[in-house]
């Protein structure tokens, strides 16, 4: 069945956009509804901050931007991104008299609001656009009403000669309705157009107005939105046949860089949110390393983890001791996933090295920690033997109503650390390192796999699910399903892999996704459906389950494709959680999407590997261009020019080639038969709708015939 984007469950307004320049320390935030926009920001940014700890840098500044026609209030209609991807605003107020648009960019010293107005009745009318601040400031046309600048200027809360807002291009207006207010306002012709800019000054006073309104505000605007269209074309292009998609991931994308910025050693690190969550952090931190080095910014992958992977304590510790990640065991897991992706991409063995000696440091004091649970005991083993001792749990995680206990995920992850460091030791020839990391991970793993055996939940009916506390229902399920991937703990059919997955989506909203992933009871952290349940689908060759969660996920996101940390199910949901503006959902979007494209197992390239079906209908095609692969770089296109006919090119560029490449040819339609017709450069064979490719050459071409089984 065709899908479409149409953002049917989004949660209540106001939904938010955050405008800055890339890695940019100046934020301004955004927050659209249909009566208006509000303007927020703070002065404050993370260099001011403690390294690394939760300090919410909150919004203290606001203005609240309305438009009326001849008196009469316009509604806000639509709201989205420019070109629907870049961090930039689009806004418009319509009735059937009165269109009133907004443009908001970033630029280096300011955030510009370029306002266009147009008359569409057949009488002159008198257009305006009405910001009022909450905050004690005063209009200087207010305190001296011969002055031309129309600019706010606070009262409280900074210097009296401070422009917050000035008007730039239009005429002065003919009254203010209170002190707090700016107004740009025009008398238009029938059909007739206006156009002016409403300037926010990251910093300037009165005495420098002149100077502020002789600038090209157009020209600004443009070198704005060129900042974030050439750093987008070091991207891979995706041509799909569902460009919304396409948007999506370079919306998530860009959203790296509207997240990351300077911090107080004066490195760039990633927050996970653009409010409350403004703060350093090392799990959506190496989520966000994760996406950079797939989309080929592998320099800014590694400047992004450089922080977090220096949070180190002299006894190996590597858990944030003294941040916000603090006792949460499975973050290190995270930034060793972070370790290995950049690795594979990159195969820069010294910087594995350098990781790998924090790794290894981090398992003997970790191995150390975990003899604290090995208590001695009269029969049977406690369920938490062996495990790491009380972290914080996070992520919904609770020990009934405790915060801090021995959580099944966070060993998961754990595990994960280990495994990922005795890689490392092989992959860089140690031999000893890696018998020593060996006899850490076959202990932990022993004990992590009889916890969750003993400590599983088990139905009525036989099946068996990992709950957060070995033993116990309570709190979330967030993570389990990372045991089957990316963790590895459990094989992909276990039994318990099984249970874990068949128990975590028999309670699924009307709008297609899993509830209680996270803290709110009944309610959704959108982006766990696709980052934990669909990546273990895939890991079960269950590419049709995995593909499920990509449209709904999206759905449940705003038009500006923002995402609040969570919410409750129902369209306009207004019980919402965490940042308005949350990293987690766009970094798994865009991560998802990429990987539904092209995913790497081992020596597998995987290519469409879950795209939705409907994308090869006749007459589709599928177009990859330049997209970074531990292999190197690869570029494909993916055509049904007709019923029966399909067929396939693919240019790769690297050192490497994979030992296969396996394309899914995922047609909607079930039960045809795949007959190779041609095949250059590679071997081919096909088996369902999967066409095996062996390369010998660099370009390769595959057409197949598409027939009924008979």
């Amino acid at each position: 069945m065709k899908t479409q984007v149409d953002f049917k469950y989004a949660f209540a307004e106001p939904h938010r956009l955050c405008i800055c320049l890339p890695d940019a320390s100046r934020k301004c935030l955004l927050d659209a509804s249909k009566t208006g926009l509000t303007v927020a920001w703070t002065d404050a940014d993370l260099t001011g901050n403690p390294l690394g700890a939760l300090a919410p840098l909150m919004a203290c500044w606001w203005l609240d931007l309305s438009a009326d026609a001849d008196g009469s209030a316009l509604p806000g209609k639509a709201w989205k991104r420019v070109e629907n991807r870049i961090p930039a605003l689009e806004y418009t107020w319509e009735n059937e008299s009165a269109f009133v648009g907004i443009k908001a960019v970033a630029v280096k010293d300011a955030d510009v609001f370029s306002i266009s107005a147009k008359n569409k009745t057949s009488s002159s009318s008198r257009i305006r656009v009405l910001g009022i601040m909450r905050n004690h400031v005063s209009n200087q046309i207010w305190i001296d009403p011969g002055s031309n600048i129309n600019a706010l200027l606070p009262t409280i809360g900074d210097t009296s000669d401070r422009m917050l807002f000035l008007v730039a291009g239009a005429p002065k207006p003919s009254k203010l309705p209170k002190r707090e207010s700016i107004v740009i306002e025009w008398d238009i012709r029938p059909g007739g157009k206006r156009k002016a800019y409403l300037v926010r000054p990251h910093f300037a006073i009165l005495d420098d107005a002149k100077k502020w309104l002789s600038r090209n505000w157009e020209n600004e605007i443009e070198k704005g939105l060129d900042a974030w269209k050439d750093l987008l074309k070091k991207a891979p292009e995706f041509s799909l046949p569902d460009p919304v998609v396409a948007d999506a991931y370079y919306a998530g994308l860009s959203d790296v860089f509207v997240m990351r910025e300077e911090q107080s050693n004066g490195r760039i690190a990633h927050s996970p949110g653009t409010e409350c969550y403004r703060s350093l952090g090392s799990g959506e931190g190496s989520l966000a390393a994760v996406v950079l080095d797939q989309a080929g910014y592998a320099k800014e992958s590694e400047e992004g983890m450089r922080t977090s992977l220096g949070f180190q304590e002299k006894n190996g510790r590597w858990d944030d001791l003294r941040r916000w990640g603090h006792d949460m065991w499975g973050l290190v897991g995270f930034k060793c996933l972070a370790v290995y992706q950049h690795y594979l991409f990159t195969r820069d063995r010294k910087y594995l090295a350098r990781c790998f000696r924090r790794m290894l440091a981090h398992a003997r004091w970790s191995h150390k920690e975990r003899q604290k649970t090995k208590i001695p005991y009269k029969g049977e083993k406690p369920l938490t033997w062996g495990l790491m001792p009380r972290g914080m749990g996070d992520c919904g995680l609770m020990d009934g109503n405790d915060l801090y206990g021995i959580f099944l995920p966070h060993n998961i992850w754990h595990c994960y650390v280990l495994k990922i460091a005795l890689w490392s030791a092989k992959e860089l020839g140690l031999k000893k390192e890696a018998a020593e990391a060996e006899k850490y991970c076959s202990d932990a793993l022993q004990c992590i796999l009889d916890s969750l055996e003993r400590g599983s939940i088990k139905e009525a009916n036989g099946t068996r699910w990992i709950p957060g506390v070995p033993g116990k229902t309570c709190g979330s399920r967030w993570g389990a399903a990372n045991a089957i991937y990316p963790c590895g703990i459990l094989e992909p059919h276990h039994p318990l892999a099984d249970g874990t997955l068949k128990y975590l989506e028999k309670d699924l909203s009307r709008g297609g996704l899993p509830i209680n992933l996270g803290w709110m009871p009944g309610g959704l952290w959108v982006s766990i459906a696709t980052d934990n349940l669909s990546y273990a689908h895939l890991a079960r060759e269950e590419e049709d389950k995995a593909e499920q969660y990509l449209y709904p996920t999206l759905n449940h996101g705003t038009p500006l494709f923002s995402w609040c940390e969570e919410r409750m199910p129902e369209p306009g949901a207004s019980q919402v959680s965490g940042d308005r503006q949350h990293a987690w959902t766009p970094l798994t979007v865009s991560r998802f999407i990429r990987d539904a494209l092209i995913m790497e197992d081992k020596d597998i390239l995987h290519i469409c590997r879950a795209t939705p079906r409907w994308w090869l209908e006749p007459g589709q095609e599928i177009r990859v261009n330049n997209a970074p692969t531990h292999f190197g770089r690869i570029s494909f296109s993916i055509q049904r020019s007709a019923q029966d006919e399909l067929s396939a090119k693919i240019q790769l560029k690297g050192k490497r080639k994979p030992g296969q490449m396996i394309l899914h040819c995922r047609i909607p339609e079930t039960g045809k038969t795949f007959v190779i017709m041609e095949s250059k450069g590679a071997e081919a064979c096909t088996a369902g709708d999967k066409i095996t490719l062996t390369p010998h050459s660099n370009s390769i071409s595959v057409s197949v015939k598409l027939s009924d089984n008979v």
